[in-house]
Parts: structure tokens; sequence; C-alpha cells
């Protein structure tokens, strides 16, 4: 399942990158530090926002979402900032398991 822009922070193409045969997604994003970005991800919706401490130049509150597979939780996800670049790494989805299971009969 390939990544939805759903609500962007009015980046260029440019500015958000997702690589599907990696699973990762490049985000720019210069003058942010470390602990003013936030990766979340719930019930399918993988989101990046970011709160800077103070005003500076092309940096402000803002939040980035993505569609991603239901399937995936916390543990499936790394990011990484390095650079002006964070990173983030998608894991493989968990296929649904699907067992038989015997009806009773009233």
């Amino acid at each position: 399942m390939l990544l939805d822009l759903l609500d962007g922070w009015g980046l260029d193409d440019d500015e958000v990158r997702y690589n599907a045969k990696n699973r990762e997604v490049y985000i720019l994003v210069p003058a942010i530090a470390k602990d003013e970005i936030g990766v979340s991800i719930d019930n399918g919706t993988l989101k990046v926002s970011a709160k800077p401490k103070e005003n500076r130049p092309y940096a402000s509150d803002t939040e980035l979402s993505f569609s991603v597979e239901p399937s995936l939780t916390d543990k499936d996800i790394k990011a990484h900032l390095e650079n002006g670049v964070l990173t983030i790494k998608l894991g493989e989805p968990h296929p649904k398991e699907v067992t038989a299971k015997t009806i009773a009969i009233d």
C-alpha cells in the first residue's frame, strides 16, 4: 500500500519523498531539533508533528499525516533525524491471521 499524503506542511515534492522499495519516508526538516519532532501511529495513520521551542525562520508548528497499513504498530516503525532529514522506516505489514472457528448450533 502506498502512503497517501492526507494533510501537509505545504511542502514541495522534493521535501517529502517515499521510497516504496525500502519502505522509507524522507522529510526535510531544516532548523528543527530532534526533541521538537514527534512521530506517532494510530490505527493506520502515521503522524509527524513539529513544535519548535522558539521562533525561527522556516520553523513553525505543523503536522503531516499519512495513511499506512492498519496492521503497523510503533514496534514496526523506526525514525532517525540526521542533517535536517527525518527518515521514517516502515516495517512490513502483518497479515491478519484468519483461523477456523467452529460455530455452535443452538
